[in-house]
């Protein structure tokens, strides 16, 4: 018995704006470098600092370069691990227990960022990706 399986896409909302960046591999990011898009969502877990608890999360409309603009979600919005994410946010999208890419939140459901949010306290990111 066969099955034929098509793309991998979710048919809700994508609520968030922002900018994908694909980490290079030296930098703990994928092997093979940016996922290429071919119709597809990229499915994967992210965590949105200072937090340490995953929840599924899709990225749509990138590229496949380094750094592009994209479109994103949680992939369930009924799940209470899901964090509230604004603008200026950034998520940190895994693959296993490696961070591969950040997406930088610039608006949520087409809201642009407001000029002049606080930035997160300096050294964050580091002391997160040590864990």
């Amino acid at each position: 018995m066969t099955s034929e399986v098509g793309p991998r896409r979710v048919t809700e909302h994508f609520y968030l704006v922002g900018e994908v960046e694909w980490l290079p591999f030296e930098q703990g990011g994928r092997q093979g470098g940016p996922p290429q898009p071919r119709g597809q969502d990229y499915i994967s877990t992210a965590a949105l600092p200072p937090s340490e608890i995953d929840a599924s999360f899709v990225i749509r409309d990138w590229d496949g370069s380094q750094r592009s603009s994209a479109r994103g979600r949680w992939l369930v919005d009924e799940n209470p691990d899901r964090p509230l994410v604004r603008a200026g946010d950034i998520v940190m999208v895994r693959e296993g227990a490696r961070v591969v890419a950040h997406f930088r939140v610039t608006g949520v459901d087409g809201q642009p960022a407001k000029t002049g949010a606080p930035l997160p306290p300096k050294g964050w990111l580091s002391r997160w990706r040590r864990r």
